[in-house]
């Protein structure tokens, strides 16, 4: 049986139309239906995942493929083959800065990063963006 990390949310429904147009259809709707686990036909089933729990799910086994955002497989770290962009849900990383003050310019001075991300989560991400900009940076919790 294929097992398929489903993510909740905005990429639910496009991915689920993906599926359903190559022959993979959920018995029940995801959105609606309160279960985790929800049969595909006698072949398949869905496992309803936060989009971030996907690639763990799929590194260790629990799932045979997953979909998410290339983000939450870079922060995950988990070694995985990426060969499908379905060309659906974006994710940007903002940065904001006192008005009438420029982060760039102060690249040369130490820098704090005020973020609501745990360590590791998509701080990962964050951190790496940093350190190829500034050597002095530090996270401020």
């Amino acid at each position: 049986m294929l097992t398929i990390a489903l993510p909740k949310g905005r990429l639910q429904k496009p991915a689920l139309e993906r599926f359903t147009r190559a022959g993979i259809v959920p018995d029940e709707e995801p959105g609606v239906s309160r279960k985790l686990i929800i049969a595909a036909g006698p072949a398949a089933r869905f496992v309803v995942l936060k989009d971030g729990d996907v690639p763990l799910y799929v590194e260790r086994g629990a799932a045979d493929l997953g979909v998410c955002g290339i983000d939450q497989v870079l922060e995950s770290a988990a070694d995985l083959l990426t060969p499908v962009d379905f060309g659906f849900g974006r994710c940007r990383l903002c940065l904001a800065a006192p008005r009438g003050r420029s982060v760039t310019a102060e690249l040369g001075r130490s820098l704090r990063v005020a973020t609501k991300f745990p360590a590791g989560g998509p701080w990962r991400r964050t951190a790496w963006w940093w350190s190829t900009r500034s050597s002095r940076s530090r996270r401020a919790w």
